[in-house]
């Protein structure tokens, strides 16, 4: 992608995953209140008061209550077109939806440089490399099987470096900027955050967990670790991406061809640094893409450039 289509898909996805954030906070917020017993004290066939219930069973649980302590026993349908009006599934008023585990993982390949094998099996279990007054750095263990005996591999993932960081004037304790979207370690934390109460459920330690209306068994939960099918995904792009969709025929087309193999080689050409693999097998990525063969060109150019005029000059 160019510097222009990377910047646009980039902020499109940032805008994805920080609108999950804001719903999974804001109900989440509400079963820790009715946790609390802040709502004891009002009607208990309040709506808010029944939402709180059933978010809270569906958090514990990972399925929606047939029969409630103070309610009536309603269907899982039901209890959507009561609580939300039929307008999204429960569930994904605590759980990521598919399209936002995506954006998730197209974020982690824009700053990490990893394929989606390797992001998809991304474990939650990390360890902390630095103090809490340094920028911060998680090392994670991944695993990408095509290396053979090299499989396994500890990985860091960092916040923004200090000289990208905001001048004087932002005044976000560091912990927060380190925190910042831009950052793989700002991607991670905020991933793990979103999907703890899904992998309590499911008892896994994947990174990825997110809201599944079609499980692999009937009654199963409907939840899923990893990620959307690669299949689903395309198929699905003009569904997740419609409130950025601007009727604009190239605009919409750079957002609904997003696709990790495109998004890990541009973290590649922008870095030129080899990430999982060989400096031999960076080299040959770099030597197939265009920009690089123009600098490339540009370089020799100028170097020769330089010669014919320093000869030029020797025969004046």
């Amino acid at each position: 992608y160019s510097d222009v289509e990377f910047q646009r898909i980039t902020t499109v996805l940032r805008a994805m995953v920080r609108n999950a954030k804001s719903r999974l906070r804001e109900h989440r917020q509400l079963v820790t209140d009715y946790r609390a017993g802040k709502f004891d004290d009002l009607d208990r066939n309040e709506p808010r008061v029944v939402l709180a219930e059933v978010l809270d069973y569906c958090m514990r649980t990972g399925s929606l209550p047939l029969t409630g302590i103070r309610t009536p026993k309603r269907s899982a349908r039901a209890w959507q077109a009561y609580l939300v009006g039929g307008s999204r599934p429960l569930h994904t008023l605590i759980h990521l939806t598919a399209g936002e585990a995506w954006a998730f993982a197209m974020l982690l390949a824009a700053t990490t440089g990893h394929n989606r094998s390797v992001i998809e099996a991304l474990p939650a279990r990390h360890h902390l490399a630095t103090a809490a007054d340094e920028p911060q750095i998680a090392l994670v263990e991944m695993n990408k099987p095509r290396r053979g005996r090299r499989a396994r591999m500890t990985v860091p993932l960092t916040g923004v470096p200090p000289e990208l960081r905001s001048p004087m004037a932002d005044p976000r304790p560091p912990r927060i900027a380190e925190t910042s979207l831009t950052s793989a370690y700002g991607v991670f934390t905020l991933l793990l955050d979103l999907t703890e109460p899904g992998r309590a459920v499911l008892n896994t330690q994947c990174a990825f967990v997110y809201y599944n209306p079609t499980p692999p068994a009937r009654g199963a939960v409907v939840l899923s670790d990893g990620l959307p099918a690669d299949g689903d995904h395309r198929r699905c792009h003009p569904r997740w991406l419609r409130p950025w969709l601007t009727g604009n025929e190239q605009d919409d087309a750079l957002l609904l061809g997003i696709g990790f193999n495109r998004m890990r080689k541009t973290y590649l050409e922008r870095t030129r640094t080899p990430t999982a693999h060989t400096p031999a097998t960076l080299a040959g990525y770099l030597s197939r893409m265009d920009t690089v063969r123009f600098e490339g060109f540009q370089i020799v150019h100028e170097a020769l450039a330089e010669q014919v005029e320093s000869a030029l000059a020797r025969r004046e």
